[in-house]
């Protein structure tokens, strides 16, 4: 019993002893596993870590070399903007020092043709002194033309001599030009007036004038026409009764009549405005004449004339047809006269006129009606700049508009809404499908054929 009692004890010790041989051992395997975890998951995180910043990295490495790169495009668009321009500069600079040489070579031959040349290439010469730009070279070449104008013995080339100054308005060489209107060549003397005119210094009109009072007015002469036009630019008021004797005079020659009342209109002669009416009014006097009249009161803007000029247009429309048709200038000048006064009883007569079926009869209207402003003419050129079937009439419509300072638009997107150009377009529409129907009847054909 007591030996039975031991052996059970002595089990319980041994079962007892085992479980803490085992629980020892997981302990100690315990205490030596948590070290080994830590180190993975110390490597774990370590590894998390690293590949967030390489993916930091790559994001920084993808982010920074964009900027990099839109940077260096921009600095390298910059090079190339400069590159080009410096190109263009230096491209522009080569041209123009091309132009300069080749015009300093121009130059050189003038100066050598002047002086050795025959007459022919001096002509040249002379003529392309006009297209020197250097303004330096320029006024050395004028000097030496006004040089040789002085001992100049042929009259061609003194001609184109003094007419070239004139152009060039070389006022340096106004006396040498003056002393040429005692020449004896009368083109000489003509092309001395008309540079004179040009150049416009009217402290040479006595002698303008002298010239003038020498002339013989029974003969038709251009150097005469050429004195009474430039003392007309000159408005030489003191010629006025000068002027008026001779055209009452029946024996002074017909174009130098007509340029004298011409000229009394330039001059601003208002206190001869009953002579030129007389004139106009005058059924003996020839048509021209009495036209010329009419337009020297229009361009004095006499306007007190207006109702009579009216009266002759009135006149002038009772006549027969072909008697109409010798009149036509005057009654031209006459509708012109009183467009050009404002006077608005000639309206409705530049209205109807602009409905013409001629051609030049529609320009005229459209020159004239700008004189008379308000909003029918604007209605009215705008019609005609939109609808007109001549180009030329389109273009004077605009012109005149512009003129008036209404801004207009481009005459093809006006005109989209002509009825006419719709038909048109309409036509062609149907021919375009007739030609393709009888395209697909002939394809049809083709492949019934085959």
């Amino acid at each position: 019993m007591y030996s039975l009692h031991n052996r059970l004890l002595n089990l319980s010790i041994s079962i007892i002893v085992g479980f803490c041989a085992i629980a020892s051992l997981n302990f100690a395997n315990a205490q030596s596993q948590p070290s080994g975890t830590l180190k993975e998951n110390e490597g774990q995180k370590n590894l998390t870590s690293i590949n967030k910043e390489t993916t930091v990295k790559k994001n920084t490495t993808h982010t920074v070399p964009e900027t990099e790169k839109n940077t260096q495009q921009k600095k390298t668009n910059e090079k190339l903007t400069k590159s080009s321009k410096e190109k263009n500069e230096k491209s522009e600079e080569e041209k123009k020092q091309k132009i300069a040489e080749r015009e300093k070579k121009q130059v050189q031959w003038i100066e050598r043709t002047l002086e050795f040349g025959i007459q022919q290439e001096r002509m040249e010469a002379i003529g392309a002194i006009q297209k020197i730009h250097n303004l330096e070279d320029r006024n050395r070449l004028c000097h030496k033309l006004r040089e040789s104008l002085k001992d100049e013995i042929d009259t061609e080339i003194k001609t184109k001599i003094i007419s070239v100054l004139g152009e060039l308005n070389f006022k340096e060489a106004l006396s040498e030009i003056v002393q040429s209107l005692d020449d004896e060549n009368q083109d000489v003397k003509i092309a001395a007036v008309y540079a004179i005119k040009r150049i416009g210094d009217n402290s040479v009109v006595g002698k303008l004038s002298e010239e003038l009072k020498k002339q013989d007015l029974k003969k038709q002469s251009n150097y005469s026409e050429a004195l009474i036009h430039t003392l007309g630019e000159f408005k030489a008021l003191e010629l006025k009764d000068f002027a008026i004797e001779a055209i009452k005079k029946d024996t002074t020659e017909k174009n130098i009549r007509q340029n004298l009342i011409i000229f009394l209109g330039q001059i601003d002669a208002k206190d001869a405005k009953d002579f030129l009416l007389g004139i106009a009014k005058d059924d003996s006097e020839e048509i021209t004449a009495r036209a010329y009249a009419v337009n020297s009161l229009a361009k004095m803007k006499i306007t007190d004339s207006a109702s009579e000029i009216d009266a002759i247009i009135k006149e002038i429309d009772s006549y027969p047809f072909k008697k109409r048709q010798r009149y036509y200038k005057l009654y031209v000048y006459s509708i012109a006269a009183l467009a050009r006064m404002g006077y608005e009883k000639v309206f409705f007569r530049l209205e109807n006129a602009a409905r013409s079926n001629n051609e030049q009869v529609r320009l005229q209207a459209i020159k004239l009606l700008k004189e008379i402003k308000g909003k029918r003419t604007i209605d009215i050129l705008q019609y005609r700049m939109k609808y007109d079937p001549s180009t030329k009439v389109q273009r004077a419509a605009k012109e005149a508009l512009e003129e008036l300072g209404i801004s207009v638009e481009d005459r093809d997107s006006k005109a989209e809404d002509n009825p006419k150009n719709e038909k048109k377009s309409s036509n062609r529409l149907q021919n375009e499908k007739k030609e393709e129907h009888h395209s697909h009847e002939a394809e049809e054909t083709k492949g019934d054929e085959e």
